[in-house]
């Protein structure tokens, strides 16, 4: 009889030890994964530190940029408007930022077609004349301050 309870007694702290050792092995399981997630965050926040430093020492920081908002409708000749495009070119200290570019000649309807014809005997086809282009131009230069 009391071999048996000796046994029963080994038995039970057989199997709370084995529970034990099942629940340690989850909770060691869960760690890893928590360490595997902790250091791919670890990895992507040292990216985006390298990121940052390189962003702030090419000067790439918001308050050292300035907007000047742009909004053109208007006709003007060719060469204006050649002039107008031209500056809208990207550089180091500045680049523009288009939202609407819209061109068309004076004389087409917005479905593209031909209000009225113009007269092309009187008129002097070697100058260019405020109102040969209608130019719709909206965006934005952002300059860097010096």
């Amino acid at each position: 009889m009391v071999a048996v309870v000796f046994s029963l007694s080994a038995y039970n702290r057989y199997m709370n030890d084995r529970e034990k050792v099942e629940t340690l092995n989850v909770r060691l399981r869960l760690m890893e994964e928590q360490k595997i997630v902790i250091e791919q965050k670890r990895r992507i926040l040292h990216r985006v530190k390298k990121f940052i430093d390189q962003a702030d020492s090419l000067g790439l920081e918001e308050n050292r940029w300035a907007t000047y908002e742009v909004n053109i409708a208007q006709g003007t000749a060719f060469f204006e408007m050649e002039q107008i495009l031209n500056q809208c070119v990207n550089t180091t200290s500045y680049y523009y930022r288009p939202v609407l570019l819209h061109i068309k000649t004076n004389g087409e309807s917005d479905n593209n077609e031909i209000e009225e014809k113009p007269d092309l005997k009187s008129a002097d086809l070697s100058e260019d004349q405020v109102g040969d282009v209608l130019l719709t131009l909206n965006g934005a230069f952002v300059v860097r301050h010096k």
